[in-house]
C-alpha cells in the first residue's frame, strides 16, 4: 500500500464481493483500535453495528453493486472495545481481472450526533412552544375543520353531479319511450279501433309508474341522511334477511358470519342496505340453496377523499359479503349501481337496489366495490366509519320501519 495513503486522514478499507477485507489502512485501524492483521480476511459487516448490519445488506451493498457507487453514508462501526464509531463513507466498486473490489473511505464524524441531538432538542422546544400557544392551537383546528367541510363538501358535490347526469338519462331515455310509446299505442287505438292496444298503454303506463317510484324511493334517502344513533349490525342483518325470506317465501338460505360489530348509522337505511344485498343473492342464485359468506375487520382509513396531501385517520369497519350464485361478467362491475340499471332483464324487480345501497354508503360516508364471476358468485365489500364526526349530539335512533323496496 502507498504509504500517504496508508496514514491518509481518512480511514481506507477493501474489500470484494463476498464482504472479505482484503486491504486497510493504519488510519482505520487505530480509528478502531485493531491491527491490520486481525481486519484482514475480516467479514467488514462484522465492523458494524447491529443496525448497520442490516443497512449494508438491504441497502448500502445492493446499491453500491447496482450503481458502482454510493456518497455520503452514515454508518455506526464499532470498535474493538465495542464504543461506538460515527463515520460518514463513500464508496466505489471496481471489476479486476481477479474480481470485484469496493473501495470505501471513511471520515470519523463524532461531533454529528451532539449536532443533530442539538437540533431535536430546537425543533421539539419549537414544537412545544406552538402547542402552548392557545391561539394557534384554535386556527389549526378551525383550520382542519374547514378542511374536513370542504372534502366532504367536495365529495357530495361529485356525487350530486352523477346523480343528475343520472336522472337526465333517465328522464330522456326510459321515460320520453314510456310516454312515446303510450302516445303511439293510443293514436292507433283510435285510428284502428282495436282494444288490444289498451294492453300495451297499461304495461306502458305500469312501467312508468315502477321508473317514478323507484326514482321516489332514491330520493326518500337523503330525507333522513346524518340522522345517525347507534347500530347494532347483527341486528339489522338478521331483521333484513328475515323481511327477505317472508316476501320471496325462500328457506334454503345459510348465512355464515362473523359477529358484526356496532357502528354509528341510520338503522333503517342500513337494514335497506342489506336487504338489498340479500335479496340479490335469493334472487340470482344457482339451483336451491344458497351460502351467503359474511366477514368484516376494523382498520384505519384517511378521512380525507378529495384533498390531497391532507391525513386524518379513523376506524372503518371493512363488511365482505359473498354469496354463491349466478354472479355476471366482472366489466359491469363498474355499471352495476347505476339507477335502474338491470342486467339480467329477465328478473323481476326494478334495477335501483344496488344504485340505492351506494346512496345509503355515500350517505354513510363509506363506499361500496363489487367482484363477480359468472356461475360463481359475487363478493360486495363495504366500508362504513364506526363514529362519525359532528358538530351536533347524534339524534337518537328512530323506531324500526319496513324497508323500501
Amino acid at each position: 500500500m502507498d504509504q500517504k495513503l496508508d496514514k491518509a486522514p481518512n480511514g481506507y478499507i477493501a474489500f470484494n464481493d463476498k464482504g472479505i477485507i482484503i486491504e486497510v489502512n493504519s488510519t482505520i485501524c487505530e480509528m478502531l483500535g485493531y491491527s491490520k492483521q486481525e481486519l484482514e480476511q475480516t467479514k467488514f459487516e462484522l465492523l458494524l453495528d447491529i443496525a448497520g448490519r442490516m443497512f449494508f445488506q438491504t441497502h448500502f451493498f445492493p446499491m453500491l453493486k447496482m450503481q458502482q457507487k454510493v456518497d455520503e453514508i452514515f454508518l455506526n462501526m464499532k470498535a474493538k472495545d465495542s464504543t461506538v464509531v460515527p463515520v460518514i463513507t463513500s464508496s466505489v466498486r471496481e471489476e479486476n481481472p481477479d474480481g470485484a473490489e469496493c473501495v470505501c473511505v471513511f471520515l470519523p464524524v463524532h461531533n454529528r450526533r451532539k449536532y443533530e441531538d442539538e437540533i431535536l432538542a430546537a425543533k421539539k422546544q419549537a414544537q412545544e412552544a406552538l402547542k402552548e400557544n392557545k391561539e394557534l392551537i384554535e386556527a389549526r383546528e378551525e383550520v382542519s375543520r374547514h378542511s374536513k367541510e370542504l372534502d366532504k363538501r367536495i365529495v357530495e358535490i361529485d356525487r350530486v353531479n352523477n346523480e343528475i347526469l343520472q336522472f337526465n338519462n333517465i328522464i330522456n331515455h326510459e321515460m320520453q319511450e314510456c310516454i312515446r310509446k303510450i302516445l303511439l299505442f293510443s293514436r292507433l287505438g283510435k285510428k284502428e279501433n282495436q282494444l288490444n292496444y289498451f294492453d300495451n298503454i297499461i304495461e306502458t303506463a305500469n312501467k312508468l309508474k315502477t321508473i317514478n317510484a323507484s326514482l321516489n324511493l332514491f330520493i326518500d334517502l337523503d330525507k333522513d341522511k346524518n340522522v345517525f344513533g347507534s347500530v347494532d349490525l347483527n341486528k339489522c342483518l338478521d331483521e333484513a334477511t328475515a323481511q327477505v325470506l317472508e316476501e320471496t317465501g325462500f328457506s334454503g338460505v345459510e348465512i355464515i358470519k362473523d359477529e358484526l360489530p356496532e357502528i354509528e348509522g341510520s338503522f333503517e337505511d342500513l337494514k335497506v342496505l342489506f336487504y338489498h344485498l340479500i335479496m340479490n343473492a335469493v334472487k340470482f342464485r344457482n339451483g336451491n340453496e344458497v351460502t351467503i359468506c359474511i366477514s368484516s375487520v376494523i382498520f384505519k382509513e384517511n378521512i380525507y377523499k378529495m384533498i390531497s396531501r391532507k391525513y386524518e385517520y379513523q376506524d372503518v369497519v371493512r363488511i365482505t359479503i359473498s354469496d354463491n350464485g349466478q354472479g355476471f361478467d366482472n366489466k359491469h362491475k363498474e355499471h352495476v349501481f347505476a339507477i335502474l340499471k338491470k342486467l339480467n332483464h329477465e328478473k323481476g324487480g326494478s334495477g335501483i337496489g344496488l344504485a340505492m345501497c351506494k346512496k345509503i354508503l355515500n350517505n354513510h360516508h363509506g363506499s361500496i366495490s363489487i367482484d363477480s364471476k359468472e356461475n360463481v358468485g359475487t363478493t360486495v365489500k363495504l366500508v362504513l366509519p364506526v363514529e362519525h364526526q359532528k358538530d351536533a349530539e347524534p339524534d337518537k335512533l328512530k323506531p324500526d320501519h319496513s324497508v323500501k323496496t
